[in-house]
């Protein structure tokens, strides 16, 4: 007796985002993380374009590496 295995049937995922930012908190919280991504790339390409490590760019804007680090994740 063989088994039938049924495929489940995917979204996608451009239909499901946009099915959710119709939600206004969602659409919110989606252009916040957006916005925190975009600003993490720009510090650290503008680092690294400068020829610059985490500890040294601190040191220019007197901070510790860590705050670095957290900006660049955009964690911070």
């Amino acid at each position: 007796m063989e088994k039938k295995t049924e495929k489940k049937q995917y979204r996608n995922s451009k239909a499901l985002i946009d099915e959710l930012l119709k939600d206004s908190e969602i659409r919110i919280k989606y252009e916040e993380e957006r916005i925190r991504t975009e600003i993490a790339y720009a510090i650290r390409a503008s680092r690294l374009k400068a020829g610059l490590t985490q500890v040294e760019l601190a040191e220019k804007i007197e901070t510790t590496q860590s705050v670095i680090a957290r900006l660049e994740s955009g964690t911070d």
